[in-house]
């Protein structure tokens, strides 16, 4: 992959995902509140209160465990596109090593809690399901999980289905994380053990380094697109009070009104968090 090819994915991405996201906010402009403030459920409260509801917002656990994996990742993403820029040819065994290390990587991002939440959201938003607060991701098989509660439900509704179709492969996220894998630099490609390397299972080089690439983008981009919302909230849609449907403690069906508003963060002024309106 050339730097300008890199270039030309990325700006393709970040159009892609700035028009999904106008389009949660066009569908539900409180659900795509809800997606920014970070709504969620906090199985821990319902267990050990009987007072307080599990269902809040700006909760950073989530964010906070995936931040070593963001910063390892936007360290190795600096280091690639500088090999591009400089056009550095790479031998066999650099390669092979490489291709392992991006193989890592793009398997962490397909196990991310907090991208795959992100997602779903989304998807749930985008098919008429509303702000989904407790997310499956954690009780449903990954590639399950992707298939029916990511790509399913954004077919006909965001051009991000396309993404996800053509980065994601269980196969090789499977391969990976259980060693059936083999790197083939004879034919350069990528190739399934799991079955007795199937001619099915075989990914070029060139073809693997577009799902890596649109991988990571699809991670970084998601993410700093919705912080960049976020931090110019009030300039885009005003400091108003914002009025949710909040699910009740004890009846995830029942709904009721609760008014929610942009506030600057206490530690950084610059940063907007959302809070109760009281």
């Amino acid at each position: 992959m050339t730097f300008e090819q890199f270039v030309d994915f990325d700006k393709r991405m970040l159009e892609t995902i700035g028009l999904t996201l106008d389009n949660v906010r066009l569908k539900s402009y409180s659900d795509f509140v809800l997606l920014l403030a970070r709504g969620d459920y906090y199985e821990v409260l319902y267990t050990h209160t009987r007072d307080m509801s599990p269902y809040v917002i700006e909760d950073p656990t989530d964010e906070l465990i995936d931040g070593t994996r963001q910063s390892f990742l936007n360290h190795f993403l600096t280091k690639y596109i500088k090999k591009l820029k400089e056009g550095d040819e790479m031998d066999d065994q650099e390669l092979e090593y490489e291709i392992n290390i991006q193989l890592m990587v793009y398997t962490h991002v397909w196990e991310s809690h907090w991208l795959l939440k992100q997602l779903e959201r989304i998807a749930a938003i985008l098919s008429g399901k509303g702000y989904l607060w407790k997310s499956f991701v954690a009780t449903t098989r990954k590639g399950s999980f992707i298939k029916e509660h990511i790509i399913q439900r954004l077919e006909g509704k965001s051009d991000l289905f396309d993404v996800v179709k053509r980065c994601y492969s269980d196969t090789l996220r499977n391969d990976f994380a259980h060693s059936t894998y083999y790197i083939d630099m004879r034919d350069r490609t990528i190739k399934s053990h799991l079955h007795g390397l199937l001619e099915e299972n075989v990914i070029k080089f060139s073809e693997w380094e577009e799902m890596y690439v649109n991988s990571i983008l699809l991670s970084v981009d998601l993410n700093n697109v919705i912080y960049d919302i976020k931090r110019n909230f009030v300039e885009l849609f005003g400091d108003g009070p914002i009025v949710c449907k909040w699910p009740s403690r004890n009846n995830s069906q029942k709904k009721y009104d609760r008014a929610i508003r942009p506030v600057p963060d206490r530690a950084n002024p610059e940063y907007i968090r959302f809070d109760y309106v009281r």
